[in-house]
């Protein structure tokens, strides 16, 4: 399981953004230079088998990204859930 911010993308926006706003006559000073990433939560599915850890319904449903080399063999019931 990771946390972190690795979204390149937002932060090239912000900045095109600033650089915007100056082409277009608006004093430096008077633009805001404070970037505020937005965290996100991954899961190695094929990790957490591998040292015995079944990540809660909470946590998967939580994650942006759930990662897995293979396909995950986990029963519903370890997970919390009800069988239908």
């Amino acid at each position: 399981m990771s946390c972190g911010d690795s979204d390149l993308a937002a932060l090239g926006r912000f900045e095109a953004s600033v650089i915007a706003r100056v082409l277009e006559g608006t004093p430096p000073r008077e633009i805001p230079q404070v970037f505020r990433p937005s965290s996100g939560l991954a899961v190695n599915l094929k990790s957490a088998m591998e040292i015995g850890w079944t990540p809660s319904f909470a946590i998967l449903t939580t994650s942006e990204k759930a990662f897995s080399t293979q396909s995950p063999q986990i029963e519903t019931g370890r997970l919390g859930l009800s069988p239908k």
